[in-house]
């Protein structure tokens, strides 16, 4: 008799403890751009391993390959945890970057790709993530936000042949 009062309270204590879960909305498009922006550096990354000419920048294009990669699946795990739904593909203006690379080829991609996805990129990331770790309410995002922030700082001062 006991087991089957603790399943009814389980249950109606459920619809409760999910409502508490809930993110808000603020949280929620913090976790959309997360994955737009790592979906965006693996794509150009990608592109990098078959467009550039210099090693340099296919290291560099793999690398955000890997770690982009691996920061897109740490926000995945978190947003479906919490019950979130993530864009699968770019948004337009991630998609314009990404198509403008496909048709460069050799040094021309190069350029553009350490200006646009090295260093344009990683600086409206840096700036994202800075706002967004005032804003989130969440725990568990802010602490993802506060170990993607020095990842991305290290991105931006890695960029091949910068000016520094």
């Amino acid at each position: 008799m006991m087991r089957i009062i603790l399943m009814l309270l389980a249950l109606l204590a459920a619809p409760v403890l999910a409502q508490d879960q809930t993110l808000s909305k603020a949280d929620q498009s913090i976790f959309s751009d997360l994955a737009v922006a790592n979906m965006a550096e693996v794509e150009w990354g990608k592109l990098a391993l078959s467009h550039a000419s210099a090693d340099e920048v296919k290291r560099f294009g793999q690398r955000m390959v890997d770690e982009h990669g691996q920061a897109l699946t740490q926000v995945q795990q978190l947003a479906q945890s919490k019950g979130v739904s993530l864009p699968t593909a770019l948004d337009a203006a991630h998609q314009k970057i990404a198509d403008k690379l496909a048709g460069l080829n050799g040094a021309d991609f190069d350029k553009a790709y350490l200006q646009q996805a090295g260093m344009d990129a990683h600086r409206k990331v840096l700036s994202k993530l800075k706002a967004a770790r005032g804003k989130a309410k969440d725990a568990d995002l802010v602490a993802l936000i506060d170990k993607l922030q020095p990842a991305v700082e290290q991105h931006l001062h890695d960029v091949p042949g910068k000016r520094r």
